[in-house]
């Protein structure tokens, strides 16, 4: 629930002089819209990232920078409930450098007076013109961009011989592409990062045109395929305990329906059916699998039954193809 009590939020002086990742001020912007009158909010990650356009992992990291600067606490939340957040830093207190500059000024026999405000002992930020200043904003700009574009291609050319792999990207003004870039920018901030970023979405082969579809730089820069791919196991293989929990997150968040089925039990089965040499299809993902599954399952087969119906399937299973639901319900009732 947003309570709006504020229009504006107050900004802490020291940020002027050590500035803070964009993440945490893109965080705190967004706990100061959302507080009530005692400095509390509690809105969801994902609701963060709907609004912000980052991706989670940017925003967790916003949240550990303001939580180590003593900004804010976090109670975490359980199971569908949110993290709530309390904003404790105290827009009142003036900043220690310039409480210690005030007493200096006493000690020196300067009058003692309220201070009337924080002095200007430097110079101007800048000297140059806001068009030499707005010229220099667009260069570093252009110089992140042009890195990350250099990351993805160089990765394209990494795809399977038998896809035609991702779509090349190339400089452009158009805004989406750019907040892609950006989003992308922030999640990785390097272009070695970059690649080993890039490198591990070549594992969905889905991505590189095996259903007819390819994927492009505006799609990796999606907040959530951000975060798929960041939960990709970097060694080359699937980390089944992520993906099987992010299946299942999302589909309780889709609602209509109660997830019976456990966790551990997707996990179990998930991990046996690749070790004997199942195939996930190449145009879906293990999590979407899991999602699938999770609601396909729910109701019709116990969890403590899983396991066992997986493998009484997999003993009569020919190729290497992954199982339907529907499959894994009939050898459940073979056992």
């Amino acid at each position: 629930m947003r309570h709006n009590y504020y229009t504006f939020g107050h900004l802490p002086y020291t940020w002027i002089t050590e500035h803070p990742p964009t993440s945490a001020i893109v965080v705190w912007a967004l706990l100061q819209d959302h507080r009530n009158s005692e400095g509390v909010s509690w809105p969801s990650l994902q609701r963060m990232e709907r609004l912000s356009g980052l991706s989670r992992s940017s925003l967790q990291r916003g949240v550990k920078w303001l939580l180590d600067g003593k900004y804010i606490v976090v109670a975490k939340g359980g199971g569908k409930a949110s993290s709530c957040y309390r904003i404790i830093w105290d827009s009142n207190k003036l900043p220690e450098d310039y409480v210690d500059r005030y007493e200096k000024n006493i000690a020196r026999g300067v009058a003692k007076t309220t201070p009337p405000g924080i002095k200007n002992e430097t110079p101007p930020v800048s000297n140059m013109t806001p068009e030499v200043n707005t010229n220099k904003v667009n260069a570093i700009e252009d110089n992140y961009i042009d890195t990350l574009l250099e990351a993805y291609n160089a990765v394209c050319d990494e795809k399977r011989e038998d896809l035609p792999g991702w779509k090349k990207a190339r400089k452009t003004n158009d805004p989406k592409r750019k907040r892609a870039v950006q989003r992308l920018w922030e999640a990785t901030g390097s272009k070695d990062a970059a690649i080993k970023h890039f490198k591990r979405a070549l594992q969905n082969a889905h991505w590189q045109g095996a259903n007819g579809w390819r994927a492009d730089l505006s799609f990796f820069g999606r907040p959530d395929r951000i975060t798929e791919v960041q939960e990709m196991d970097e060694s080359g293989g699937l980390n089944i305990p992520r993906a099987v929990k992010e299946g299942l997150r999302r589909s309780e968040e889709m609602g209509g329906y109660k997830v019976t089925i456990s966790e551990s039990a997707l996990v179990q089965s998930f991990d046996l059916l690749i070790r004997l040499g199942f195939k996930v299809p190449d145009n879906s993902s293990l999590e979407h699998t899991a999602r699938y599954w999770g609601q396909a399952l729910s109701g019709s087969i116990p969890s403590s039954h899983l396991v066992s119906a997986v493998t009484e399937w997999a003993y009569d299973a020919k190729g290497n193809r992954w199982p339907k639901p529907a499959e894994i319900i009939n050898a459940a009732r073979r056992i």
